[in-house]
């Protein structure tokens, strides 16, 4: 799961301004990958640890995580492509789900 985390935020620190359509898309549908794969893995351990999930702090980040990406690129896909530009709210929610990042570190020290 370290290996997803990392290509993740490589993934999310890609985009630049005047990116290509073409790439754009394709760094969208890895994301749109990389946020299935993380919903997978919390639903996986709610399953597994039931109410037990949320007394995990960490795991209470993710699942938080998980629904601002799924909302996020909910809106990006719905509303966004309606009305045009939506860089801000992209770039925020890309910010959130860098806090992987930060547990991936924590997660660290203990080895």
């Amino acid at each position: 799961m370290m290996l997803i985390v990392i290509l993740n935020t490589i993934v999310l620190g890609y985009r630049y301004s005047g990116m290509a359509k073409e790439t754009e898309d394709i760094v969208q549908t890895v994301n749109h990958c990389f946020t299935l794969i993380f919903l997978l893995e919390a639903i996986l351990k709610l399953i597994a640890f039931s109410s037990r999930y949320f007394l995990d702090p960490w795991n209470v980040l993710d699942f938080i995580l998980v629904l601002c990406s799924i909302t996020s690129l909910s809106y990006h896909q719905y509303v966004a492509d309606f009305r045009g530009n939506s860089s801000t709210t992209s770039m925020v929610a890309r910010t959130l789900k860098m806090g992987r990042l930060i547990k991936l570190v924590k997660g660290m020290k203990r080895l």
